[in-house]
């Protein structure tokens, strides 16, 4: 798994690129208004350079293929004799919170606030959520429930990347 590296020094971001990632959390967050002398401008310039760094398409296949080992693991589980079930649990819950870990990466670069996305962005984290969900398949195939998370961040990543594109480019 690729390890998450430190958070963006706000002094390493140039006035020009602060501008751009100050005018890009205005259109995130509109009503948190930032004036040019606002103590919280280059910390927020920071923070948002490294979400939509860390927002991509492998931040949500890191997720999927930790629930797979951890979907492996516990079916791995299940159908082992009973003595050998307390030898093999530890590693599937270090599996099942290595997937959690990375769920909560991602819902914690999602916008909390009220917008014309948020039920898109419900649906996108749900869906991950019913990854790690063994309740969540009967009737329908894992597999399935992976293409439609796959599906929906697409979605939600095509949709910052115009976002971001018009404010860069």
């Amino acid at each position: 798994m690729k390890v998450i590296s430190a958070p963006t020094d706000p002094a390493d971001i140039g006035e020009v690129d602060k501008v751009k990632l100050i005018a890009l959390y205005s259109r995130v967050c509109p009503e948190d208004v930032l004036a040019n002398d606002d103590p919280r401008r280059d910390v927020i310039a920071a923070e948002m350079l490294d979400i939509g760094l860390a927002l991509s398409p492998e931040a949500a296949m890191q997720v999927i293929g930790a629930v797979d080992r951890w979907m492996t693991a516990r079916n791995e589980l299940n159908e082992a004799p009973h003595a050998d079930r307390h030898e093999m649990a530890p590693n599937a819950e270090k599996l099942s919170n290595e997937a959690r870990v990375i769920l909560h990466r991602i819902e914690l670069r999602i916008n909390p606030r009220k917008n014309k996305f948020e039920d898109a962005d419900k649906e996108f984290l749900s869906s991950l959520w019913k990854l790690l969900d063994p309740s969540a398949l009967p009737g329908t195939s894992w597999r399935t429930l992976a293409n439609t998370s796959v599906k929906l961040g697409r979605e939600l990543l095509k949709r910052e990347w115009e976002v971001t594109k018009n404010v860069f480019f």
